[in-house]
C-alpha cells in the first residue's frame, strides 16, 4: 500500500477516461509512481465501452489513493467537473487517460508554486508521436514568474490544463463549460490565469501528451458546439485590448481567424453540410472582414472564406477544385 507524506498538502489529480484501454495502465501507473505521494487520483470513467472502466476499478483495488467515478458519457468537461466535485485536495491537477507523466511532475509543479508564491504553476511537456517525441515548440526556456497577461502571451500555445497545478480556490467560481466541445480547457486556463494574477512557469518537460490516431485532435469531427471557441477567443482578445497587450492580441487574432476558417471548411464539407453553423461563421468573418483580409492566413484558405461570403455552394466547388485539404488546409 503506497505511503503518503501528510505534511504536504493533498493534490487531487482528475483523469477523464473514455475508451483509452490501450494507454490507460501507463497513465495510472505514472500517477501512482509520483514522487509527491500525498495524492488523490480521481478516475472518471465517462461511459467507456472498451473495458477502461474495469481497468480503473482494478487499479483502485490496489491503491487506496485512487477513486473511481463511473458515469454515462457526457464529454470531457462533464468528467472534469465530476472530478472537481469529488476532489478533496488543496491543489488540483489534471491528466488525460491516454497520456502519462514523469515521476517528479507534481513535486516539480508544487515546488514552483512554493518558490514563486503563486496559485498556479505550469511546466513544459512532450508531444508524443508514434515514432518520436518533441518538446512543445516556442516554449520559454527559463523558470519565470509571469503576470497574467505575460503568461497568456508567452504560454498561449500551452493553455491546456493537464500540465498545470492549481490552488483549489481557482475553481470556487470557475468550471468547465459542458456546452463546449472545443477549447474548453483554454477557456478555463484563461479564466484562472486572470483570477490568479501571476503564474509560475518551469521549463522541464514532465508531461507526455500523446498524439495518436484515436485521439480527439487526430479524429477531429465537426460539432456545432465548437462554435463556443468564438466566445473563448473573443474574451481573450477583449482582455488583451483592455490591458494594451498588442502582441497577445495579434497572435491570438491570427490563430483565431485561422481556426475559424478551418471550422467553416469542416462544417460546410461534411455530409450533410451544417449550413447553419457555416452562416454563423460567415457572419463573424463579415463583421471582421478588414482584419481577416490583412491577417496571417494562407491565400487559398483566405480565398475559400471569401467565396463562402459570396455563395456557400460556390465555395464548396472551389474547395474541391483546389484539391480539398491540400491547398486549403
Amino acid at each position: 500500500m503506497p505511503q503518503t507524506n501528510t505534511n504536504k498538502p493533498l493534490i487531487s489529480v482528475i483523469v477523464p477516461v473514455y475508451n483509452c484501454a490501450a494507454y490507460l495502465p501507463q497513465c495510472i501507473e505514472s500517477l501512482s509512481a509520483q514522487t509527491y505521494r500525498h495524492l488523490q487520483i480521481i478516475l472518471v470513467d465517462d461511459g467507456s465501452k472498451d473495458g477502461s472502466g474495469e481497468i480503473c476499478d482494478k487499479y483502485a483495488a490496489k491503491d487506496v489513493r485512487i477513486t473511481v467515478i463511473h458515469q454515462a458519457n457526457a464529454g470531457v468537461s462533464a468528467a472534469r467537473n465530476a472530478g472537481l466535485k469529488a476532489a478533496r485536495g488543496e491543489y488540483i491537477g489534471f491528466a488525460d487517460g491516454d497520456d502519462y507523466a514523469a515521476a517528479e511532475l507534481y513535486e516539480y509543479l508544487y515546488g514552483l508554486i512554493c518558490k514563486y508564491d503563486t496559485k498556479i504553476s505550469v511546466c513544459n511537456y512532450y508531444e508524443v508521436h508514434e515514432k518520436q517525441s518533441k518538446v512543445c515548440p516556442d516554449s520559454p526556456t527559463r523558470e519565470h514568474k509571469f503576470s497574467a497577461k505575460e503568461a497568456l502571451f508567452r504560454l498561449l500555445r500551452m493553455l491546456s490544463v493537464w500540465h498545470q497545478l492549481f490552488h483549489r480556490e481557482m475553481f470556487d467560481h470557475i468550471a468547465f463549460d459542458e456546452n463546449m466541445s472545443y477549447a474548453e480547457d483554454l477557456y478555463v486556463s484563461f479564466q484562472t490565469f486572470v483570477s490568479a494574477g501571476a503564474i509560475a512557469y518551469g521549463p522541464k518537460p514532465l508531461y507526455y501528451y500523446r498524439r495518436h490516431e484515436a485521439s480527439v485532435t487526430k479524429s477531429f469531427k465537426w460539432n456545432p458546439k465548437h462554435l463556443g471557441y468564438i466566445t473563448v477567443s473573443d474574451d481573450i482578445l477583449a482582455y488583451a485590448q483592455a490591458h494594451q497587450c498588442q502582441e497577445l492580441y495579434l497572435s491570438l487574432r491570427n490563430a483565431q481567424l485561422n481556426m475559424l476558417a478551418s471550422f467553416l471548411r469542416d462544417c460546410l464539407l461534411q455530409e450533410p453540410a451544417d449550413k447553419k453553423s457555416a452562416r454563423t461563421l460567415c457572419g463573424y468573418f463579415q463583421k471582421h472582414i478588414k482584419e481577416f483580409i490583412t491577417a496571417n492566413v494562407k491565400l487559398p484558405k483566405k480565398m475559400f472564406v471569401l467565396c463562402c461570403l459570396v455563395n456557400l455552394r460556390a465555395a464548396k466547388i472551389f474547395y474541391i477544385w483546389t484539391g480539398k485539404n491540400k491547398r486549403c488546409k
